[in-house]
C-alpha cells in the first residue's frame, strides 16, 4: 500500500467524521463551532484577546479582514483594512493587546517592504520600513518588540536578489527599527547550504518564520530553504548563532517513501531516502527542561539555488546533487514535526508518525479516491506538507496544533514533559463549502485562550483555498495523565 493511495482512502473516509482518534484515552478534542466564508483566500490569522477580534490576511488583495468573535458561533466580519497604497500584498499579521502589525510587501517585491501598525479598529498608527518581502511578523511575549522576517526572494529573471534580513522594531521606544542582515558573516561549517553559492550568502538566505523565546530575549529565525535556524539577540540586534536542522532518514524509521504516478503504480522505492527537514512555521514555549521549539517540516525547494536546485526524476522532485551519478536519494521536506531545545538541538522527531497514523485509520476506512486531485498531484513533491503550528496551555496541558496543508487536516498533540516528546491525539478534517471537490488548505492557525466572555479556548483556522474562517472549541482535560499514556 503506497502512502498516496492510503492517504486518499483515509481522507475520503474522514468526510463523515470531523475528529478521529487512535489513542482511545486521548484528552484533546476539537469541536466544530462555526465556519464562515470570507470571500477571499484566507491565509494568516492572529487573535487579540482584549477585543475578542481576529485579524485575517487576504490572499487576493493587500488587505486584512477584522472578524468579531464575541459570539464564536456567529463570527462577523466587521470590516476590511485596505493597504493597497502601501504595497502589493499582505503576507502576515500579529496582535498584542489591541495593537496590530501587518507585513506589507512592496509594489516591486524586491524593494523594501513595510510594517503597518494599526489599532483594533484598523486605524493606522505608524508605518515602518523594513527589508525586502516581509514574510512573517510576530510580537515578543512581553510586547516590547515586533520582529519581521524579510525573506528577500529574487525577481523572476534573477537579476535582483535582495539579502535576507530580520527587522527588530522596539515598539516601546518610539518604534525604533534595527535590521540584522543574515548574510553579514560567512556560514560556519556546521551550517550547510545546498551548496556554497558563488554570490553573497545573504542573497541565498531567506528567512521564513520567527518564534520569540518566552522570556522575550531571543528570536529563532527559520530559514526554510537553507534548512537552518538563526538565533538572534533582540536587545543587541545581533546574530548569535546558526544551526543546521539536519534530515530524516526514512530507512531508519521503518521504511522508505513510496512514490506513485497518477495511475497509482509504484514507480520507485529507493534503498535509502533522506529528507531535509526545511520547516516553515516554528513556535517556542517553556518547559521544566528549558525552552522547546516545535517546527512544521513542510519543505521548500528553490529552482535556482547556485548549482544545486531541483531535478525531477520520474515526476519526483529531488535535491539535484542527490541525482548526479547515483540513484536519487534526497528529498525536500521531511513531512513531519520536530522538537528542538533552545540551542536548536534535536530532542524528538515525528518521523513517519503521520503515515503510520493514516495507515491505522485506513484499517477502519473505505476504499474511495474522490480526493485524488488534492493529494496525488503532490505525491512527487512534499506530500501532506505540515506548514502551520500553534500552541497554548489549556486545562493544564501544553497543546500543539499543526496544519497539514495538502491533507486538509489539523493534527493535535500534547507535549509530554516526562520524556520530552509530542503525543499525537488525533486528526481533524477541516470542512469545506458545499459542492467543493477539493480538500481544505489550512494555511494559518491561532489559539484564542479562555476569557470571561469565552469560557472555552478556541482554535482558529484559515483556509487559503476556499477562503473560509473556521472556529473550533478546544476541549482538553487533565482528568487523566495524558503525558504518561
Amino acid at each position: 500500500m503506497t502512502f498516496v493511495t492510503l492517504a486518499l482512502r483515509v481522507l475520503a473516509a474522514l468526510g463523515a467524521s470531523l475528529f478521529v482518534v487512535w489513542n482511545a484515552r486521548a484528552q484533546v478534542v476539537l469541536e466544530l463551532v462555526s465556519q464562515i466564508e470570507i470571500g477571499s483566500p484566507t491565509e494568516i490569522v492572529c487573535f487579540d484577546k482584549t477585543t475578542n477580534r481576529a485579524y485575517v490576511t487576504l490572499g487576493d488583495r493587500p488587505a486584512i479582514a477584522i472578524v468579531d468573535l464575541k459570539e464564536p458561533t456567529h463570527p462577523v466580519v466587521k470590516s476590511t483594512v485596505d493597504l493597497s497604497n502601501v504595497g502589493s500584498a499582505v503576507n502576515s499579521v500579529a496582535c498584542f493587546d489591541g495593537l496590530v502589525a501587518v507585513a506589507v510587501e512592496a509594489h516591486v517585491s524586491t524593494d523594501n517592504g513595510t510594517v503597518v501598525f494599526i489599532d483594533s479598529d484598523g486605524e493606522r498608527i505608524r508605518q515602518i520600513r523594513v527589508g525586502a518581502m516581509p514574510d512573517m511578523v510576530t510580537f515578543s511575549p512581553d510586547g516590547t518588540y515586533l520582529v519581521s522576517a524579510n525573506e528577500g526572494e529574487p525577481n523572476a529573471d534573477l537579476t535582483i536578489d535582495p539579502q535576507g534580513s530580520v527587522s527588530i522594531i522596539d515598539v516601546r521606544n518610539n518604534y525604533r527599527e534595527t535590521t540584522v542582515m543574515l548574510g553579514s558573516s560567512r556560514p560556519v561549517s556546521s551550517v550547510t547550504w545546498f551548496t556554497l553559492p558563488s554570490r553573497l550568502p545573504g542573497e541565498m538566505i531567506e528567512p521564513e518564520y520567527i518564534a520569540v523565546s518566552p522570556d522575550s530575549k531571543h528570536a529563532f529565525v527559520m530559514c526554510q530553504e537553507n534548512n537552518a535556524i538563526a538565533k538572534i539577540d533582540l536587545a543587541t540586534a545581533s546574530l548569535m548563532s546558526w544551526h543546521w536542522l539536519g534530515f530524516v532518514d526514512w530507512m531508519e524509521t521503518g521504511g522508505g517513501i513510496d512514490i506513485d504516478r497518477k495511475n497509482k503504480e509504484l514507480i520507485r522505492k529507493p534503498e535509502r531516502v533522506i529528507s531535509l527537514r526545511q520547516p516553515d512555521a516554528v513556535i517556542a514555549f517553556d518547559t521544566a527542561r528549558g525552552v522547546r521549539l516545535v517546527t512544521a517540516n513542510e519543505g521548500d525547494p528553490r529552482d535556482n539555488w547556485g548549482s544545486d536546485g531541483v531535478r525531477k526524476v520520474d515526476d519526483v522532485e529531488y535535491i539535484k546533487s542527490s541525482t548526479e551519478g547515483q540513484e536519487p536519494n534526497a528529498l525536500f521536506g521531511s513531512r513531519g514535526v520536530s522538537l528542538f531545545d533552545g540551542d536548536a538541538r534535536l530532542v524528538w522527531d515525528s518521523a513517519d508518525l503521520f503515515e503510520a497514523s493514516l495507515e491505522e485509520l485506513f484499517e477502519k476506512g473505505e476504499d474511495e479516491t474522490g480526493l485524488e486531485r488534492a493529494i496525488d498531484k503532490r505525491s512527487g513533491k512534499r506530500g501532506i506538507e505540515p506548514e502551520s503550528v500553534a500552541t497554548g496551555t489549556i486545562d493544564g496541558e501544553r497543546l500543539v496544533f499543526v496544519g497539514l496543508e495538502r491533507a486538509g487536516m489539523i493534527a493535535s498533540f500534547v507535549y509530554n514533559e516526562s520524556d520530552d516528546s509530542l503525543v499525537l491525539q488525533g486528526l481533524t478534517s477541516v470542512p469545506t463549502p458545499a459542492g467543493s471537490e477539493e480538500t481544505a488548505s489550512p494555511e494559518g492557525l491561532a489559539i484564542a485562550g479562555k476569557s470571561a466572555s469565552q469560557p472555552t479556548a478556541l482554535l482558529l483556522v484559515c483556509d487559503e483555498l476556499h477562503g473560509t474562517f473556521t472556529t473550533y472549541k478546544v476541549l482538553a482535560s487533565a482528568a487523566h495523565d495524558v503525558s504518561r499514556q
